[in-house]
């Protein structure tokens, strides 16, 4: 499970559902590889196995915890 992947389900445990540029911005702020915005919405186009196995869904611009 890539690191990026790690970040989109722990902050939308926390928060309960989180929008792609502050994906972008905690991430980016909080470590040294950065990421860029268009790799994130790629995660929103294409949801992957690991996401959904998180309960994490998306919806619009957000990812958002499956209650």
């Amino acid at each position: 499970m890539s690191q990026l992947t790690k970040y989109i389900i722990a902050l939308s445990n926390l928060y309960g559902m989180v929008h792609k540029d502050k994906v972008v911005e905690i991430y980016n702020n909080q470590n040294e590889d950065q990421v860029k915005l268009a790799y994130v919405e790629a995660y929103l186009n294409n949801r992957s196995k690991e996401l959904e196995d998180a309960f994490v869904l998306t919806h619009k611009d957000y990812f958002v915890m499956e209650t």
